[in-house]
């Protein structure tokens, strides 16, 4: 527990958290950005089909949804990309 009477420190410790949490939203939101079209270009242009993938379980991603991986971590994302090219290169 932090405990201060400085209400500046305390401000500067809030806003610090702060900017970690926002870099960190904008990261997961670049990687999931970075899948959703990786998925659409798979499914020919068919975003319905994208989404149906990326909310789907996948046993290859031990039974998350493609979303959630790309969430979590840029090996998560990367993960789901390799199963994209797959499906982009299968006839």
């Amino acid at each position: 527990m932090l405990e201060t009477r400085d209400s500046g420190l305390l401000g500067a410790y809030i806003l610090k958290g702060f900017r970690i949490a926002t870099a960190e939203a904008v990261i997961q939101r670049e990687r999931v950005a970075r899948v959703r079209r990786a998925a659409i270009k798979a499914f020919d242009g068919d975003e319905d089909r994208a989404e149906d993938f990326l909310r789907s379980r996948q046993g290859e991603l031990g039974g998350r949804p493609p979303l959630r991986a790309a969430v979590s971590s840029d090996d998560g994302a990367e993960a789901v990309l390799r199963i994209l090219s797959q499906i982009r290169g299968s006839p």
